[in-house]
């Protein structure tokens, strides 16, 4: 049984046995696995995959690499190597689902697992992160899963969530907001809030994205488009062009073009290579293989959503 698990760092986890594959995701709203990458998206056969992706010429398998994911997906690794059919609500592998779920769950609690922290933040250190009560895992585990089912009935509880004094805690219940789109826009007010005054930038960066989602797009743009630049530090700006990135139908403002435009002429490759993909996506001439030639090739994977 492998047990895969894509977090916001696209970091993953396996236990291994060759029948069964379980994935779990707790970001559900981002192309985590199908994203342009600086990484693949130089390699030839992504770039044709890439190119027939926009062309419109890709059938229900082919694309799914470049969908949101489901928050779990199962896989009968005998019968359906290329995992194909997602058997996650199949009664007849009910046990194992469970099974896997729980090995996984004291696996990560056994190390003190770190990959649900916001990357770049000062928390994400190995002794940082096992400071007494500066990293509760079973909580921010547990709020986590909340988070990526999308269900609207959990709304009060990631309201509630932006309010906690633990700011890991408060990154996951905007999260679980962001993933609701416009079926979060009850909680567009906590969102703006928490978007300008919240004093961790991270927790600001998903919860614009949040707002910007819940359907106040030109305020949320322009302030993720602030969150972009300086004084900024790189992994909370390159956060900030990626949200921009993954939005592009509601972020053409003047303010995020210029926001690009200013991250192409950085020092730092990540964000340049953001800037340089985002101005291509904005103004149309993006191309898959033209525009990947191996020296400013895409956007390096959000912060990891």
């Amino acid at each position: 049984m492998a047990h895969a698990t894509a977090w916001t760092s696209a970091t993953t986890w396996f236990a291994r046995s060759p029948a069964v594959a379980i994935v779990t995701s707790a970001i559900t709203c981002r192309i985590a696995l199908g994203a342009c990458t600086a990484r693949s998206s130089v390699a030839k056969g992504y770039q044709g995959w890439e190119r027939d992706l926009l062309a419109g010429r890709l059938n229900a398998a082919q694309k799914v690499f470049f969908d949101p994911k489901p928050f779990e997906e199962l896989y009968d690794l005998q019968t359906d190597r290329d995992q194909i059919t997602n058997r996650i609500d199949d009664p007849a592998l009910a046990d194992i689902r469970r099974a896997l779920q729980q090995a996984l769950n004291r696996e990560m609690s056994a190390i003190n697992d770190n990959g649900f922290i916001p990357e770049g933040s000062a928390l994400e250190g190995y002794h940082e992160s096992r400071v007494p009560g500066a990293y509760p895992l079973r909580q921010v585990m547990q709020l986590a899963g909340v988070a990526a089912r999308r269900d609207r009935r959990n709304i009060p509880a990631l309201r509630k969530a932006l309010r906690h004094s633990n700011y890991v805690l408060r990154y996951w219940g905007a999260i679980g907001l962001l993933v609701l789109g416009q079926d979060a826009a009850s909680a567009a007010s906590d969102l703006e809030s928490a978007a300008r005054n919240d004093t961790s930038a991270h927790v600001r960066v998903a919860a614009a994205e949040a707002w910007l989602r819940a359907g106040n797009s030109q305020a949320a743009a322009d302030l993720l488009a602030e969150l972009a630049g300086p004084p900024q530090p790189a992994a909370v700006r390159l956060y900030a062009l990626n949200s921009l990135t993954e939005n592009l139908e509601r972020v053409r403002t003047p303010a995020v073009t210029a926001a690009a435009t200013a991250a192409k002429k950085e020092a730092d490759e990540y964000l340049q290579r953001a800037g340089e993909y985002l101005v291509a996506r904005l103004d149309g001439s993006y191309n898959p293989v033209t525009s990947n030639n191996g020296s400013a090739a895409g956007w390096w994977g959000a912060p990891r959503i």
